[in-house]
């Protein structure tokens, strides 16, 4: 097994544990972890095959992590700003494109 594959096997197994102990929990408490859940998921996701290229350097500081899928999450949720201003562009288009539409409905309906 290559460590691309022991990389992602350790990413699966971290996700998997975290799914199960969101089972566990209420679903009020559940609704609290939904943000990490879907970004842990997306995370682990990045690595399914040879997707990153990951040097055997890059696999093995990853391998000697108790828990690198938390420790990617935690560098994600400090970088979050340039997902959120994806986000931000995206619902702008979604109000301009509404706009559009409403504006070629008025224009009909005259």
């Amino acid at each position: 097994m290559g460590y691309e594959e022991k990389v992602y096997e350790k990413l699966s197994g971290e996700f998997s544990a975290f799914r199960e102990k969101l089972k566990q929990m209420p679903s009020e408490e559940v609704l609290l972890h939904s943000y990490e859940y879907i970004f842990k998921d997306e995370i682990a996701l990045f690595f399914v095959g040879d997707s990153m290229n990951l040097t055997s350097r890059q696999a093995k500081a990853l391998l000697s992590e108790k828990f690198p899928l938390d420790y990617l999450y935690q560098k994600w949720l400090k970088a979050d700003s340039s997902y959120l201003d994806a986000l931000r562009d995206s619902i702008s288009d979604g109000i301009d494109s509404l706009v559009k539409e409403h504006t070629k409905k008025s224009r009909g309906a005259r």
